[in-house]
């Protein structure tokens, strides 16, 4: 399985995906290095049970998300949420927390740099 960042995002986040879209072009970063999905996609997917990549997730329903993964022991790398960071000690197994409410432009930036390991 080639290296790939999978993004999830949240119903009514068409706006995110616009926006990633133009990273990707700006970055110039293969429309096949990343692959967004819908949550209500995703959690019936099957390329979860083979997931060993990072993951950036997008919505308010991520707990049950992440939850899920964590029960699978499958890794990840980075969740963005616009929950509260109490929420974080809910989650061991998340390696890096952006929190876009609070955080906007850092996010953005970091993301860029996540993206830019799929060149």
């Amino acid at each position: 399985m080639d290296k790939k960042l999978i993004i999830v995002v949240d119903y009514d986040q068409s706006w995110f995906v616009f926006w990633l879209n133009h990273f990707l072009k700006e970055m110039n970063i293969p429309a096949e290095a990343v692959s967004v999905t819908l949550l209500k996609d995703a959690q019936n997917c099957g390329w979860f049970d083979m997931l060993l990549l990072p993951i950036a997730i997008w919505g308010e329903d991520s707990i049950k998300l992440v939850g899920n993964l964590q029960e699978q022991k499958k890794p990840f790398a980075i969740l963005v949420t616009p929950l509260d960071e109490m929420f974080s000690v809910l989650f061991e197994g998340v390696s890096e927390w952006l929190f876009w409410r609070k955080e906007e432009k850092f996010v953005a930036q970091r993301l860029k740099e996540v993206l830019g390991l799929y060149k």
